[in-house]
């Protein structure tokens, strides 16, 4: 029974993962020419009012409210040749939903604006140095221990060379997502005065907090009941449990390099090409020019 060592072997990785992104990112910083990149934060008010408030408690709760509605009309979404893993495609559906959701919702609740300092193409730099960093890791661990970073249905998996065109496709509608979402939390985290330690919980209890109540009423409807809230859908469920800790992640990788920066664009490509790498090399490809994919006789009907 040595799996349990294992197990607590691969999580301590994924912590230390976690740690070799943010300090990839410090290192990429001292570096002469993306040194050009730090600046001191800019705070957008002096307080954070009710509007800012509500604006927090709705990124908080609108992704988690509307996972499972738009991951089912996300499944309409078919397998494609150009996006062939029919499950991130649902997940995709999710972000650019709630993508949308965010910008109404920096419409509606307008507050003091922000100033950023945006430099895409060193931002662009710094974030594949960083992640780059993590990936020479893991493909060495991969090579040379047959391990990767996980625990539990957490995993970070080498991409493969077949994988490598799939995760280019996906890129740019992940980076999308992550640059409104990114910068709309920079923005209400942008309050003179607020101390660090608050910003990070902040930051991570706002990002991943729905998803922890959404899977907290899953399961004690579960173990009082038998069956899930949601019964029919377990898979998306258990797919879930991901975003708790990945989304805090997204959270305090935003306040991290935002504290650094003054900008939510490094950020924001590190969160992209995180997202879009965990997902496309842990999930299955549904499409296939040699196995096109066929469906039952009453689904062609509609």
């Amino acid at each position: 029974q040595v799996w349990v060592w294992k197990e607590a072997g691969t999580l301590l990785a994924l912590v230390g993962a976690g740690l070799l992104l943010l300090g990839a990112f410090e290192l990429a910083l001292g570096l002469p020419w993306l040194g050009q990149l730090r600046r001191s934060p800019e705070p957008a008010a002096a307080v954070r009012g009710i509007g800012g408030w509500l604006a927090l408690g709705l990124t908080a709760v609108l992704p988690a409210l509307t996972y499972l509605p738009f991951m089912k009309l996300g499944a309409l979404w078919f397998p494609s040749a150009l996006f062939p893993q029919w499950v991130q495609n649902q997940l995709l559906a999710w972000a650019l939903a709630n993508t949308v959701l965010a910008i109404v919702i920096a419409l509606f609740l307008r507050r003091g604006r922000p100033v950023f300092s945006v430099d895409i193409p060193r931002s662009l730099v710094a974030a594949v140095l960083s992640v780059g960093a993590v990936a020479l890791a893991l493909a060495a661990v991969d090579r040379l221990l047959h391990v990767d970073f996980r625990f539990w249905v957490i995993g970070f998996r080498p991409l493969t060379e077949a994988r490598w065109p799939i995760f280019l496709a996906y890129l740019p509608l992940w980076t999308l997502h992550c640059v409104i979402v990114v910068r709309g939390l920079c923005a209400l985290l942008a309050v003179d005065g607020a101390s660090r330690r608050l910003t990070y919980l902040t930051a991570a209890g706002v990002m991943g907090g729905g998803f922890f109540v959404l899977a907290a009423l899953q399961y004690a409807t579960l173990f009082a009941t038998g069956l899930l809230l949601t019964p029919t859908q377990p898979l998306n469920v258990i797919v879930a449990l991901q975003f708790i800790p990945l989304l805090a992640l997204v959270g305090i990788i935003a306040v991290f390099t935002w504290r650094r920066t003054n900008s939510y664009l490094p950020g924001a490509l590190i969160c992209a090409l995180f997202l879009s790498w965990y997902v496309t090399s842990g999930t299955a490809n549904h499409w296939s020019a040699e196995y096109p994919m066929t469906f039952p006789p009453a689904a062609r009907d509609r």
